[in-house]
């Protein structure tokens, strides 16, 4: 009894040292005291395997928490001998009544797993109460319990449908496991077992995560852990959006996004391609989740381009074109190319694809197979079955239907002049010119004088552009920082229309609102906005499109409750620039140089504001034989 009595005093004396409770302490020495009463009558040493019958016998006696402490301490008693120290309760070896709930999963395990148990334990232990460590423990040892039981027996082959199948199997989830599983799996990231996708895992909505990512098994591969050569990747493409100024929001929504993506890889184990990520559009397109797709295709972009300088918009629907038949997408892909070579504007290249799956979509409604079936009876057909209501709008599609047969032809594809069965022309019209009133023209001044917020420096600035210099929206989205030599009151610019260059002299109101908005109102731009006046305010900074112009015009307007005719947009501002010049006295030639025309005649639609040189010019006739004046 000297060495027992000796031992249970170190004991003591160590969980006193380790920072134990008095009472937890007097606890100890109760079951000490207890245990040394039944040895001394059955006159025997201590050793675990008399504890533990001493244990089993009173164990329906006691209450569960009694005998808990009562098997804990005489666990500690027995760890101090073997050990020389007290380690934790939760481990016990081989002692299995000894362990603190009977039958716990980690006796179960086998010897790697419980050396990772052990030491995911110690980690846990750095940081956390002692009560918190055992409880997200417990759940990392279930876990790896259910991965023994579907034999992944070693965690570097740990795949994501592992971890799916682990927590469709609980019954009920716990915080404090999933918590614990959390860690492990941020510990296995660090060690390089598993991509980073499995640390975005949603643990209690897994069911709709695997019908948001799984395939059916025919398209299932083979690949283990494909999303990991994508993370580098991921790393670099989050890094160039921050550098263009992505809000934190923004950057949440990129990072969901492919996360998503990764799973969608790692859950189908398939290494990644364009394919792959088409098929994952196809996916989001089900559960129709636009916002996700656009993500996804920039992402997929960067992959293809290594570059964040894009600056496509990505459509969320699907594209016409890639529906149509292999050979007449090659053939509108070609025709598309030539277009390009020949140095057509983006907007005429987007028409003329428009117009051309229209036409090839046209015959595949007909079951034509080859080009050598269109003939000028079906061409007819088309014709009469176009769904443009203006005669403008149908004759642009006619010309470049004609344009694509005359290409088909040249490439003796189908029969000569199959072209001339489409129109060519249609009747031209002429419409009154509208300008702005006078109290508009109020307005927009009245507006300049109290504009203070970037968007309305912008709006002004693009406005008092068109106004005082009569530019087109093509140019003024495309005008550079050093078109202007504000110095010398010049502008100097390509028209995007005409190709022409063009040099006009820069109003004070005008240098004055682009100097406020480029000094005061313009956000700091990344790379896609460095060269030009105006750009979005938010990221990624690219050039703003034309839409911009027309509803910067309405905003200013609207700011004195003034609304724009119906049908008109921000071309008004150059029709109003223009008869300004007339009605001030300028000769045509200026008007047609300010304007950028190439020809006089553009004037003529001008004529009808100028009242006052009208009268210099007017025609006589009579009513019932007396002359009359029109403008008397």
């Amino acid at each position: 009894m000297e060495k027992y009595d000796e031992l249970t005093e170190s004991v003591l004396q160590c969980l006193r040292d380790s920072g134990y409770s008095e009472s937890s302490v007097q606890e100890h020495k109760y079951t000490y005291a207890s245990f040394r009463k039944h040895l001394l009558g059955q006159r025997s040493d201590f050793s675990m395997a008399s504890a533990i019958e001493w244990l089993e016998k009173r164990r329906a006696s006691w209450q569960r928490g009694t005998y808990r402490r009562h098997r804990a301490a005489l666990y500690r008693l027995g760890e101090f001998q073997r050990r020389g120290g007290i380690g934790r309760i939760d481990i016990c070896g081989d002692n299995y009544y000894a362990y603190h709930d009977s039958g716990d999963s980690y006796t179960q395990l086998q010897a790697d797993y419980k050396f990772i148990a052990e030491w995911i334990y110690s980690e846990f232990s750095k940081t956390l109460a002692h009560s918190v460590a055992r409880e997200q423990y417990r759940g990392v040892c279930k876990f790896l319990l259910f991965l023994e039981s579907i034999g992944c027996n070693e965690l570097r082959s740990l795949s994501i449908n592992h971890i799916f199948s682990f927590i469709l199997s609980l019954n009920q989830k716990k915080s404090k496991h999933i918590s614990g599983i959390r860690k492990l799996l941020s510990c296995l990231f660090d060690e390089k077992f598993i991509p980073r996708c499995y640390l975005s895992i949603t643990f209690y909505e897994c069911k709709a995560d695997v019908g948001r990512f799984r395939l059916p098994d025919s398209d299932i591969g083979n690949v283990l852990h494909p999303s990991k050569v994508l993370e580098s990747k991921a790393d670099e493409f989050f890094s160039e959006l921050n550098n263009r100024g992505y809000s934190k929001a923004s950057l949440c929504r990129f990072e969901k996004s492919t996360n998503d993506f990764f799973k969608f890889l790692e859950t189908n184990q398939l290494a990644y391609s364009h394919e792959q990520s088409d098929l994952r559009i196809n996916e989001l397109r089900r559960i129709c989740n636009d916002a996700e797709i656009q993500c996804l295709r920039q992402f997929v972009d960067y992959l293809q381009t290594g570059t964040g300088k894009s600056v496509r918009k990505y459509r969320n629907k699907p594209i016409l074109l890639d529906g149509l038949p292999d050979w007449s997408r090659q053939i509108v892909l070609d025709f598309l190319e030539l277009r390009e070579r020949e140095g057509c504007a983006e907007g005429t290249i987007n028409s003329c694809r428009s117009a051309s799956v229209r036409f090839f979509s046209f015959l595949n409604g007909r079951q034509i197979g080859s080009p050598s079936e269109i003939t000028p009876s079906i061409i007819k057909e088309f014709h009469n079955t176009d769904a443009h209501t203006t005669p403008k709008g149908r004759s642009t599609y006619m010309g470049i239907a004609r344009k694509l047969l005359r290409f088909m032809e040249q490439k003796k594809l189908v029969q000569p002049n199959l072209w001339h069965a489409l129109q060519g022309s249609y009747a031209p019209s002429h419409g009154i010119v509208s300008v702005l009133t006078p109290e508009m023209l109020s307005a927009i001044y009245a507006f300049r004088n109290k504009a203070a917020a970037p968007f309305e420096l912008r709006d002004i600035a693009i406005v008092m552009i068109g106004l005082r210099m009569g530019l087109r929206m093509s140019d003024i989205v495309k005008l550079k920082i050093t078109d202007f030599d504000l110095s010398n009151s010049k502008l100097s610019f390509i028209q995007a229309k005409t190709r022409k260059a063009n040099t006009l002299p820069v109003p004070a109101e005008v240098g004055n609102s682009v100097y406020r908005y480029v000094s005061e109102g313009r956000p700091q731009s990344g790379h896609l906005g460095d060269a030009y006046i105006f750009i979005s305010h938010k990221a990624p900074f690219r050039p703003i499109s034309i839409g911009i112009c027309k509803k910067a015009l309405d905003r200013v307007l609207a700011a004195s409750g003034i609304n724009l005719p119906s049908g008109h947009g921000f071309h008004i501002t150059r029709r109003t620039f223009a008869t300004q010049l007339l009605t001030s006295g300028n000769g045509v030639d200026r008007i047609v140089e300010s304007l950028g025309h190439t020809g006089r005649e553009s004037v003529d639609k001008y004529l009808s504001h100028d009242a006052g040189g009208m009268r210099l010019c007017p025609l006589p006739f009579s009513i019932g034989g007396a002359v009359c004046d029109l403008f008397t």
